[in-house]
């Protein structure tokens, strides 16, 4: 799993991402840990060929 920051004009954005096909978006709905925290349980049982992009919203998790 990589994980990356990007500057908006609202601030800093921070996702976690994994090539692969069929692309999987995790979208983190409440509290503030980041989302790859979230799913993290979920993530160890699913095959290692899929593709996964986690960001955090600002203010949640690593994002500003």
């Amino acid at each position: 799993m990589q994980i990356q920051k990007e500057n908006t004009e609202l601030g800093q954005i921070e996702y976690a991402f994994r090539t692969g096909e069929p692309l999987i978006v995790l979208l983190n709905c409440f509290g503030s840990l980041d989302t790859i925290q979230n799913f993290s349980q979920v993530l160890k049982y699913l095959p290692k060929d899929l593709g996964i992009f986690a960001p955090d919203f600002l203010n949640t998790g690593y994002s500003g």
